[in-house]
């Protein structure tokens, strides 16, 4: 009875919390499965979050090792999901070693890159942001690594502050889209009740997507769940912990992105993913790749490898994620350091564009610790403990000491 007749508010406790992906199910011709529940959640939030093929699917099942039989279910859209984020990781991966995208970035590019075929434009409480198109997020995430990383952002606003992100648009686009996701914190639980309609949202983020000179801003998507078959509209969205602008259309100029916040922000700041596309950027903005390092008692020696198909004018280092030093070489010793302490490092390439500097995304990040050296042989007793050995797990496998070439 909780949906009534029209099938709505028919999720499954497990489906409905805010920071996980809900997939639904549609079948090869993109039709809605008659299997897949409908949202909102009790205090009216966008889900699903998006739809996957889960009819008619052959998969592996557990008669025998090599038993396959066709399916139906949101057991097979929610499998299919998870097997193709698990490519875009290794993807990422490709890309940028050792860079790890948050959760929330993940679960904004899937959303962001999703099919539209709801019954109006925007989500809507049946298909959610609609259908995942692993394409089209994998190729947000190519040309992210193209040009600096203007596509997908990863930032953090303390209480109190606002953020403004300029956008540029040089050329005409067929649309500025925008989508913002966070890990929010957990809500409190309701009071046993049928559809207790308390919001469970926290932090409660806002976009703006402001026009230099035009009075009326561009609001994101929202829905209303008190007439959950009405079309989305724009506004502020005071429910979900994903918020998307959609611009059809835009006129070439200058805009200004606006993230801020509504009251205060629980443990004093939000981290947040943004995925932006239809806006100006070059291609060609590539970042080195393979930062290596070496590490003594008083210094410690970088070495990268220069970006591919592409010629930076010069490098940035970064330690401990403030600017260090510039080369023109792929090779810088920092000799200003002290024994013992730990420091992080990344570089970026620097082009030239038009007149503008124009900075890459970073390296892989490394960590070294500058300790004395020790003389060979080296005797250890490890039931005993020693402070000044590590054993470190790595993507390039085991590794002993701070030293990238020992193994």
């Amino acid at each position: 009875q909780d949906g009534g007749e029209d099938g709505y508010d028919c999720l499954t406790p497990r489906a409905v919390p805010k920071n996980i992906l809900t997939v639904g199910s549609v079948d090869d011709n993109r039709n809605l499965s008659d299997f897949s529940a409908f949202g909102p959640t009790d205090d009216g939030r966008i889900k699903p979050d998006v739809l996957a093929n889960g009819e008619d699917v052959y998969s592996s099942i557990a008669t025998s090792d090599h038993s396959y039989d066709s399916m139906n279910g949101t057991s097979m859209s929610a499998a299919s999901a998870t097997g193709s984020i698990s490519l875009l990781l290794q993807l990422q991966q490709e890309l940028q070693a050792g860079e790890i995208l948050l959760s929330s970035t993940m679960k904004a590019l899937l959303i962001h890159t999703a099919d539209e075929c709801g019954p109006a434009a925007g989500p809507d409480y049946q298909h959610g942001w609609v259908i995942m198109n692993i394409k089209e997020a994998a190729d947000q995430m190519q040309l992210n690594y193209g040009n600096g990383g203007r596509n997908i952002y990863e930032g953090s606003l303390s209480d109190g502050e606002s953020v403004n992100i300029p956008l540029d648009i040089s050329v005409p686009s067929p649309h500025i889209k925008i989508t913002i996701c966070w890990t929010d914190p957990p809500g409190e639980a309701s009071e046993p009740a049928l559809n207790p309609v308390e919001t469970k949202l926290i932090n409660d983020l806002n976009l703006e997507l402001i026009r230099p000179g035009i009075q009326q801003s561009v609001f994101p998507w929202v829905l209303d769940p008190e007439n959950p078959d009405a079309p989305a509209i724009r506004g502020v969205n005071q429910r979900d912990n994903v918020e998307q602008i959609f611009l059809p259309n835009p006129e070439v100029g200058e805009y200004q992105l606006r993230i801020s916040h509504s009251g205060s922000l629980y443990g004093g700041k939000q981290s947040y993913s943004l995925i932006v596309s239809g806006i100006s950027a070059p291609a060609d903005i590539l970042p080195p790749r393979f930062l290596q390092f070496n590490s003594e008692s008083n210094r410690v020696s970088l070495k990268w490898t220069s970006p591919e198909e592409s010629q930076p004018e010069f490098y940035r280092i970064y330690r401990n994620g403030v600017f260090l030093a510039v080369s023109t070489d792929t090779l810088y010793t920092d000799g200003d350091v002290l024994t013992n302490n730990v420091y992080e490092y990344y570089v970026t390439a620097v082009y030239e564009r038009e007149g503008d500097e124009i900075e890459s995304l970073g390296t892989n990040a490394i960590t070294a610790v500058p300790r004395t050296l020790q003389a060979l042989p080296l005797i250890i007793d490890f039931e005993d403990g020693y402070s000044d050995m590590e054993l470190k797990n790595s993507p390039f496998g085991w590794q002993w000491g701070e030293s990238e070439s020992l193994s």
